[in-house]
């Protein structure tokens, strides 16, 4: 089956089994990421979120309302597909894991630009 044929027959068999492929919501996090990301950055209120899905009618893969830790589970998936999608982009990734094109660095000796000291040959006396 060709790629596009494959994902359709497993939506069709997750419908059939009271499931979908992505839950109503995921699709909200996905959708709202930004505006989501600072409110769980102003305090990550799992049960007022909850409460706060539950009157939006938003429910889990199996239909059932939201726990907490669904919620937290569900944007945690959230933040790694919207993640991996950026990276896919072209420009999208972040530059700490592009690796550099540039040779690698090496030590280079100091030169110093004045002259070594000259060393005259110590007298003795017994070849004079």
């Amino acid at each position: 089956m060709a790629k596009n044929q494959m994902k359709a027959f497993r939506e069709a068999v997750n419908a059939a089994r009271g499931k979908t492929a992505r839950s109503s919501l995921y699709r909200w996090l996905r959708s709202n990421h930004n505006q989501f990301l600072q409110a769980w950055r102003e305090g990550a209120d799992w049960p007022a979120f909850v409460q706060a899905f539950t009157a939006l009618g938003l429910t889990d893969r199996t239909g059932k309302p939201p726990v907490p830790e669904t919620v937290r589970k569900t944007w945690l998936q959230v933040r790694k597909d919207i993640a991996k999608a950026k990276e896919r982009r072209p420009g999208g990734a972040s530059p700490r894991r592009i690796p550099s094109l540039a040779a690698p660095r090496r030590a280079i000796p100091a030169i110093s630009t004045s002259r070594p000291p000259t060393h005259k040959r110590a007298s003795h006396g017994l070849h004079d």
